[in-house]
């Protein structure tokens, strides 16, 4: 009998998902045995990503999926309890790539605990997915691991319990994968041994048809900024609201980021509209029968995904955070490094937020 070789997918949100499926069509391998590995325990995250992945044949796999009444499933996810994920997953991805023959692995975000474990199970071709804006900070803590030896958790920011992961995970012997091949719609850079392959969205294209435009609307695309600590609630919701102000002839809809505060939401809709997607906002506009003029944010990973996806009608712009708003250095060197990389793209327009205050 000949041997059936499997393509492993480790799938933790919806976004990625969505890029697994360019990864599908860009490589042609619809017809092989394609195994997503689902690594989130948000039931809301499940049903999406094989919402997204329904178009093709796909086998997935729930990796963790606890049911039980009295512990929310998000607990998991923070200590205690994120240590009997991670040890219930690492048990359960053991014995699953033990019986599939692996043509190639292929990693949903390189930062994810359940990803490295992987690495260190598997010899076939490795790829790395985007998963956001934080690919570009992954991929520069790549070039660290390979120049510098050091694995990519060591540059962990939440420091305190990584000896016990580590220990858990077996890290202590980690070994650093000897190559890459990243496959990302961002213009990364990438060390001699580790390749580039660019996402230009060719399955999400033909799933773009005879949308109009409406003229009258705008999109401003929401990032957890407030709630991960790169300013204040405050002082977002008060950019926000100064650009929506100054729009003469059209009106702004924002539209929540999946870790948008409920209470920043409840104070965004008493002055301009929300518009809520349950599904990636490249995905669930393809749905849509018209679109909107522009679209916008302060630097959400969606941005640069639509300038490929969606033709020159809709415009695009980048709202810079001031640089006196961050809380942190090292929250406006992060912003920095993504404000940079838009601006090697022509299709978005840079606005310093002074010029609408």
């Amino acid at each position: 009998m000949k041997k059936r070789y499997t393509n492993i997918f480790t799938i933790s949100t919806p976004s990625q998902m969505m890029n697994a499926m360019e990864f599908i069509h860009h490589f042609s391998i619809q017809k092989e045995h394609n195994v997503v590995i689902i690594t989130c325990n948000s039931k809301n995250f499940i049903k999406q990503i094989k919402e997204i992945g329904s178009s093709f044949t796909l086998v997935f796999y729930v990796l963790f999926s606890p049911q039980l009444a009295f512990i929310k499933p998000q607990l998991f996810n923070v200590m205690p309890l994120k240590l009997i994920r991670l040890y219930v997953s690492k048990r359960r991805i053991y014995r699953k790539l033990k019986v599939e023959s692996i043509n190639r692995l292929i990693l949903g975000n390189y930062s994810n605990f359940i990803s490295q474990y992987c690495t260190q199970q598997v010899t076939s071709k490795m790829y790395v997915l985007d998963d956001g804006t934080g690919s570009i900070l992954v991929a520069q803590k790549r070039k660290g691991e390979i120049k510098d030896g050091i694995p990519i958790f060591d540059y962990n920011f939440k420091k305190k319990a990584l000896w016990l992961v580590k220990l858990l995970m077996g890290f202590y012997h980690y070994k650093i994968p000897s190559k890459f091949t990243f496959f990302s719609s961002y213009a990364l850079e990438v060390l001699d041994q580790d390749q580039y392959v660019l996402n230009n969205f060719s399955h999400l294209k033909n799933l773009y048809s005879g949308q109009d435009i409406h003229q009258k609307e705008e999109y401003f695309i929401g990032s957890p900024i407030s709630e991960v600590g790169y300013v204040t609630e405050n002082i977002e919701i008060k950019m926000i609201l100064d650009y929506a102000n100054k729009l003469k002839d059209s009106e702004l809809f924002y539209i929540p980021h999946r870790l948008d505060s409920l209470g920043k939401i409840n104070r965004l809709k008493k002055y301009i509209n929300i518009l809520t997607f349950d599904l990636p906002i490249e995905f669930a506009m393809t749905q849509n029968s018209y679109l909107p003029l522009k679209m916008g944010g302060f630097f959400t990973s969606a941005l640069p995904n639509l300038t490929e996806i969606i033709d020159d009608r809709v415009s695009f712009f980048a709202l810079r955070i001031p640089n006196i708003c961050f809380l942190t250095k090292n929250m406006k060197k992060r912003a920095d490094q993504v404000y940079h990389a838009f601006s090697k793209i022509d299709r978005i327009e840079l606005i310093e937020y002074n010029n609408h205050g």
